[in-house]
């Protein structure tokens, strides 16, 4: 079985270089340094004229956690309409409440907003207070799939919780994602039964220029730093996870 490769994406040149490497399916954020927030709607229209892969959508209406205000809420539902218009295949998002549980109202806002989409719960899931009691909510309101480290640093020191939710709700497809890199992939894979996993390739670029303003932090330097995917990384992974599928042929 060939395992499906979904790359996290925040710009069109980042796009390219995991599609020109074999990506199965691109996750569209912006600004991956915080984690990913919704793409802009430019960036979508680009990549939708240039692959016909099914692209996944990340709405998450800012960084930080996961709580949501109703205006929040809103704003989510108002950015699946629009980017579903312009060819969206799936969404990804996850709402929380403050002690950890799923927010089951404005979650069923947000899957009666997704047909016929595919869902994707992200990594919200790695702050639930109880993933167990979540696993069932999530099935019952149609989600496809969780995104995941479980709960860990990586997927790879996550994956004997990996192990056990696969088992708990075989209904659920989970995509490993969080920290893979070239070096622990492989492991990941031999140790946990996976279908799908995510990573971005990621690498932290200095900024271009030297100033002591800042746009948002204490530290200029830290400011003016981003990341980018980085086409080596991407090999990489593609290398160890395609040896992979071929010594299990």
């Amino acid at each position: 079985m060939t395992i499906l490769c979904e790359v996290c994406v925040d710009s069109y040149s980042g796009a390219m270089k995991a599609l020109s490497l074999g990506a199965d399916r691109l996750e569209v954020c912006a600004n991956l340094k915080i984690g990913g927030t919704t793409p802009s709607a430019g960036l979508f229209k680009r990549l939708r004229v240039a692959t016909d892969k099914p692209l996944h959508v990340l709405f998450r209406p800012r960084g930080g956690d996961f709580i949501y205000t109703n205006d929040e809420v809103n704003t989510i539902l108002e950015d699946i309409k629009l980017l579903k218009e312009l060819g969206a295949d799936g969404i990804v998002c996850g709402i929380l409440l403050v002690d950890g549980s799923l927010d089951i109202a404005a979650m069923k806002q947000v899957c009666s907003a997704a047909p016929p989409l595919s869902f994707t719960f992200h990594r919200a899931f790695d702050v639930c207070s109880n993933p167990l009691e979540v696993l069932p909510q999530l099935m019952s309101l149609g989600i496809d799939r969780v995104l995941t480290s479980g709960q860990s640093l990586n997927a790879l020191a996550g994956a004997s919780k990996l192990r056990e939710w696969i088992e708990a709700a075989p209904g659920l497809t989970f995509m490993a994602g969080g920290g893979i890199s070239p070096l622990n992939v492989s492991d990941l894979l031999k140790q946990v039964p996976l279908k799908e996993i995510r990573f971005s390739g990621t690498i932290l670029k200095p900024g271009r220029y030297q100033t002591e303003v800042s746009m948002s932090r204490d530290n200029p330097t830290e400011d003016s730093a981003r990341l980018v995917t980085d086409r080596q990384r991407l090999a990489d992974i593609f290398t160890q996870v395609r040896g992979f599928d071929r010594g299990n042929q």
